[in-house]
């Protein structure tokens, strides 16, 4: 969100008094925790049927079918063929930086390099948002035509966004790539 804080927590303001209480949910706690639960119970059954299946073992695609979305996600982009589509336009002198997290899963199961391409990953360490600023110093240690392709998870990305400010300071070149399930997916789904 962009936007003058002023008018827009006066505009937040004005909405919210607009409000009749019979428009306000009975408790809106309860809806949070509802969509919370149907998020985790969509990535559960994703990654099961992924791990499950055996089938990304045995061909190049893997063998998922992931052109058709989930029905109750509109919208929706499976991490899987965003990945697959992003495999034929990395250069082989891009630098691939890699987040911490179900992104890192996502990756190395779809993500197909040309051979010489660097990529950085902080592995098994856990350090969420390493990508971002990862991005940043390949980059600009590559010099001005040097792009670093950041692929973070939206828990990561949170924890070093701030960093944006020092990429167009230093007009770094990335692309950013932010999946976004809406819970920090290792720590929700447990492995």
């Amino acid at each position: 969100l962009i936007a003058n804080p002023a008018l827009a927590c006066t505009q937040l303001i004005e909405r919210l008094n607009a409000l009749s209480p019979k428009d306000a949910p009975d408790n809106p706690g309860e809806e949070v925790q509802e969509s919370k639960k149907r998020k985790r119970s969509a990535g559960l059954q994703m990654w099961h049927s992924v791990l499950t299946s055996g089938a990304w073992q045995d061909a190049p695609d893997h063998g998922l079918e992931t052109s058709t979305p989930p029905p109750e996600t509109p919208g929706f982009c499976h991490p899987a063929a965003l990945l697959r589509s992003l495999s034929g336009r990395v250069r082989a002198d891009d630098v691939v930086c890699v987040d911490t997290g179900d992104i890192t899963l996502w990756t190395s199961l779809f993500l197909r390099l040309s051979k010489g391409t660097i990529t950085l990953s902080s592995e098994r360490l856990g350090t969420m948002g390493y990508a971002l600023c990862a991005g940043i110093a390949a980059s600009l240690t590559r010099g001005p035509h040097g792009k670093a392709i950041v692929i973070a998870g939206d828990g990561g990305f949170q924890m070093t966004m701030n960093e944006l400010g020092t990429a167009v300071q230093h007009k770094a070149n990335l692309l950013i790539i932010v999946l976004d399930n809406g819970v920090l997916g290792r720590v929700e789904f447990g492995f």
